[in-house]
């Protein structure tokens, strides 16, 4: 974030420089003391230029986004003719599913749900393999930060089909929020002006989140085999947009399109495919040691925070950036009330470099004793239907 133009100077450093300035200046004066006229003179003056500063960095904070907050910032993009905050959002996670083989769950008909009322719709259909367990994305039926859910509490499945046995979130859901954030909106705000840009994916950003505020980023992916060009859509929260949100997308922001994107006459093709991202899958797989296991669930929670400020999807560049798995083991090792993480049980183990085009997204997260026991804190799933093999194929497979 850039400085502020305004450095606002106490009034220790203003009365010296107005002391020096007038002695400088005037012979007649060989020293100010306490409680002179001339010492009166100088506080007064002072006391008016600190007030000046004050009210100049409070007007230049109505004027550039990395010097405002809250409400300055709301003025801002007014005056910037950039729209107000976006609303509330949905959150998203991915859940692990637990059931004999062959259990299907569909899409639209089975939720699940936590024990506080948050209720979650699953992004596809999926049937349980061999493997006794598989992962699927959900979306959160409520909006709000309040759908931000813990760790290993979504353990409620509705309507329960036969042969199912548990389910939880190994990794908190994230992207729910009550209003859009600072950072978020400030970011917006600057990249606003792009909608001038004709012909920029920065312009197509901005139409697309005129249409749907969940949109955050459009990202270039080629050309089609069919001739047309490929653009995906990453939304705010990493919820995937339904076949139904992006024909939306495309039937509305087709005005905006450039004659070669545009549908011919009398026809309803366009030469534009939009698509959601594709994320490049993590998991978590670590031995750990701590101080007091019944602070368990607090600590898992808060080792996912730090993970998730660390590798934010929202802001990711997989052309220029990595993760580097011994700064996730480091993050874990600094957390409170974590005594300790051996370094050779910590998967992933190499460094993930992301493929172009793709956002990383922590999907699994177990986590053991140093036997190699999983750990479940207070999820209540009982802990024989958990498999201890991890699917950690997407990591281990970066070299």
């Amino acid at each position: 974030m850039a400085q502020n133009i305004i450095r606002l100077t106490t009034e220790n450093e203003l009365e010296q420089i107005h002391t020096e300035t007038f002695i400088n200046t005037t012979d007649r004066v060989t020293k100010v003391t306490d409680h002179s006229v001339v010492r009166g003179l100088i506080r007064g003056n002072v006391k008016t230029a600190k007030k000046a500063l004050k009210d100049i960095a409070l007007a230049t904070s109505h004027l550039f986004p990395d010097t405002a907050f809250d409400s300055t910032l709301d003025t801002v993009a007014d005056n910037h003719g950039v729209a107000p905050r976006l609303g509330a959002s949905q959150s998203s996670t991915y859940v692990r599913l637990i059931g004999e083989t062959g259990t299907s769950y569909a899409q639209g008909v089975h939720t699940v749900s936590d024990n506080k009322g948050n209720t979650f719709d699953l992004e596809d259909d999926i049937t349980i393999d061999e493997k006794g367990f598989a992962y699927v994305k959900v979306r959160s039926q409520q909006s709000g930060a309040s759908t931000n859910v813990d760790p290993y509490s979504l353990i409620n499945m509705s309507p329960e089909p036969s042969g199912h046995i548990a389910s939880l979130n190994e990794y908190a859901a994230t992207g729910g929020r009550d209003i859009e954030a600072d950072d978020t909106f400030r970011q917006r705000i600057k990249e606003g002006p792009d909608v001038l840009s004709k012909g920029t994916l920065s312009y197509l950003t901005q139409v697309f989140i005129s249409i749907n505020s969940n949109v955050l980023r459009t990202i270039y992916e080629g050309v089609h085999s069919n001739g047309k060009v490929k653009i995906g859509i990453l939304t705010v929260n990493g919820i995937d947009l339904t076949d139904q949100e992006l024909e939306t997308l495309l039937e509305q922001a087709g005005s905006y399109f450039s004659l070669t994107e545009l549908a011919p006459i009398g026809t309803q093709s366009y030469g534009v495919l939009l698509k959601n991202v594709e994320y490049y899958y993590i998991d978590i797989d670590m031995r750990i040691d701590m101080f007091d296991f019944g602070q368990f669930d607090n600590t898992i929670k808060e080792i996912q925070q730090k993970f998730s400020k660390k590798v934010d999807f929202r802001f990711w560049d997989s052309s220029l950036q990595k993760i580097e798995w011994d700064d996730l083991l480091s993050l874990t090792k600094n957390t409170a009330n974590v005594k300790y993480v051996p370094d050779t049980h910590f998967n992933p183990g190499v460094d993930i470099t992301i493929p172009r085009n793709q956002f990383p997204r922590f999907r699994g997260f177990v986590a053991r004793d140093l036997q190699g026991n999983v750990l479940l804190g207070q999820s209540g799933v009982d802990p024989i239907y958990y498999a201890n093999e991890v699917d950690v194929n997407f990591t281990e497979t970066v070299i």
